[in-house]
């Protein structure tokens, strides 16, 4: 999904909004956010090979596994 960064900023507006639209993102995920989700992750138990997507949902971050 898409992240708050200085390369997403300087994209077309109207793109981007429509991006966020179609696959229905709140929002941008903060670096802060993405951070600490890498961190949650990393400090669970988890194993090698074991995926996870970190989203937006209802403008909240969600982790789940796939």
């Amino acid at each position: 999904n898409w992240v708050d960064t200085k390369s997403t900023r300087s994209m077309n507006t109207d793109y981007l909004n429509s991006e966020l639209k179609r696959i229905n993102q709140d929002r941008l995920i903060s670096i802060f956010e993405l951070e600490n989700a890498i961190d949650e992750i990393l400090n669970s138990e988890f194993n090698s090979g074991d995926c996870f997507r970190i989203d937006i949902k209802r403008s909240k971050l969600w982790i789940e596994k796939i």
